[in-house]
């Protein structure tokens, strides 16, 4: 096998069309889970287009060790390399999958732990739940922004409390993805604390949690709104007010002088 691997790899990156194709040809044809470990190994030691080649074949497999050896190539210094492990990773329906982006939610290198835990969100996998709430309070914003949008699309109410806390983040990033949180799985018990944003010094923090109160339909929105719009100033906000109250069907608003 390394013979045949050394003359794939010699035959990839010459200028002869006919050669490299013998070389692709030769790359199909290992297919044994033992073969293909093999093959990873050797091209992580490879220059670029080497990788490339092996990373597109591996993604036809779904051997938890070659899943393995692809999200090793998350970890390579090309960007390029990282997005095409992404893409074969994607490509890959195996919960083996999901079980290893378990293992690097805490990984030190935070592009394969936002991966990971974007991954774990877009495969709605409910077993991450509690493992994702474990680390809500990373000091990055933007790891914590990523897992509340992951948890907001698995979609299990055992967030929402954890959720509702982050509306009161010292990050503004964290606090519009908790609303936007809110208002999409429509979580009634936040309306407290997403009228208190309307407070929010960002803008558009309190343009979602306009946004968030209107698709919740808490009881007492519309006149909060209604007193709210007396003394917004910013645009964008007094516009989603607006809109929001439109919806909500009270008339009586667009006589007011505030519109």
């Amino acid at each position: 096998m390394e013979e045949t691997i050394e003359k794939i790899f010699n035959g990839l990156v010459l200028l002869d069309a006919t050669k490299r194709e013998e070389a692709e040809y030769l790359l199909s044809k290992i297919k044994n889970e033992e073969d293909l470990h093999m093959l990873a190994i050797a091209a992580k030691l490879s220059d670029f287009k080497i990788k490339y080649y092996v990373i597109k074949h591996l993604s036809l497999f779904d051997y938890k060790s070659t899943i393995k050896d692809l999200i090793g190539f998350l970890f390579d210094e090309s960007k390029i390399i990282q997005r095409t492990a992404e893409r074969a990773l994607d490509n890959i329906i195996s919960d083996d999958k999901y079980d290893c982006f378990l293992q690097l939610i805490s990984s030190p290198d935070n592009y394969v732990r936002t991966y990971a835990i974007k991954s774990l969100g877009r495969g709605e996998q409910a077993n991450a739940v509690i493992p994702l709430l474990k680390i809500l309070d990373d000091k990055d914003p933007d790891i914590r922004v990523q897992i509340i949008d992951s948890l907001r699309l698995i979609g299990d109410e055992r967030a929402e409390e954890a959720i509702i806390k982050c509306l009161k983040d010292c990050e503004a990033k964290v606090r519009y993805g908790a609303a936007f949180y809110c208002g999409s799985r429509k979580i009634r018990r936040a309306c407290h604390e997403l009228v208190n944003l309307l407070d929010d010094e960002i803008p558009s923090v309190r343009v979602t949690s306009v946004w968030a109160l209107g698709q919740i339909k808490c009881r007492k929105t519309p006149g909060i709104l209604k007193n709210r719009l007396k003394k917004e100033k910013d645009r964008k906000v007094r516009n989603e007010i607006l809109r929001v109250m439109r919806e909500s069907g009270i008339r009586e608003l667009f006589s007011d002088k505030s519109e």
